[in-house]
């Protein structure tokens, strides 16, 4: 397994520290056509770090390295007194073609930066949401149900462009991840495009 982090961090932790104080939420300034839900996108989560990292001696890289059978992500985040830190992630696309590998990548991209610098969404009203009450602590979403998954694999079954804008939908990387809260508007969106495919 490859080094993840320089011997010494300190310098790096030190400079993060700063970054993230000022580090402010990335705007859910672009909408799903489909699924009518907004997200950040890549320039949005660039936008919201780039001056404070920049301004602590702070970049990052982002490459695609070939692991035999997969292709992965590398994130780097470097310090200008050498020391980094990296994160590999899997490229999972839902088409075999240029467009379909160019999209899983800036996905990627996205979540990989975001979770190395501590980059979160952010509401559209800013002031509002520095007085909203301190939210409980993450747990992992309850997943749908074997049988649930094999329902929506058969109805995905053929239909990328259903299936890819099911996953940035409910930011996910297989019908097995899906939350079981989000159950129920994935199948009315698959119901309505279904019978739009019909029409």
């Amino acid at each position: 397994m490859q080094q993840t982090f320089s011997t010494e961090l300190g310098a790096l932790a030190e400079a993060l520290s700063k970054a993230q104080a000022v580090i402010e939420g990335a705007k859910e300034d672009c909408v799903n056509p489909f699924f009518k839900s907004k997200y950040a996108d890549l320039a949005s989560v660039w936008n919201a770090c780039k001056k404070p990292l920049t301004a602590n001696g702070l970049s990052v890289l982002q490459t695609i390295e070939n692991g035999g059978e997969k292709a992965y992500l590398v994130t780097m985040l470097l310090h200008t007194s050498g020391q980094w830190v990296r994160s590999f992630m899997p490229i999972k696309t839902t088409k075999d073609d240029a467009q379909g590998f160019g999209s899983a990548v800036t996905y990627c991209r996205r979540y990989a930066l975001a979770a190395m610098v501590g980059v979160c969404p952010a509401d559209d009203d800013g002031e509002a949401a520095m007085h909203n009450a301190r939210k409980p602590s993450y747990t992992a979403p309850v997943v749908i149900s074997r049988a649930r998954v094999e329902e929506i694999e058969s109805l995905l079954k053929g239909r990328d462009e259903l299936r890819s804008k099911l996953f940035d939908w409910a930011n996910i990387n297989s019908v097995q991840e899906l939350p079981a809260i989000k159950y129920e508007g994935a199948m009315k969106a698959i119901e309505k495009y279904l019978k739009e495919e019909v029409a």
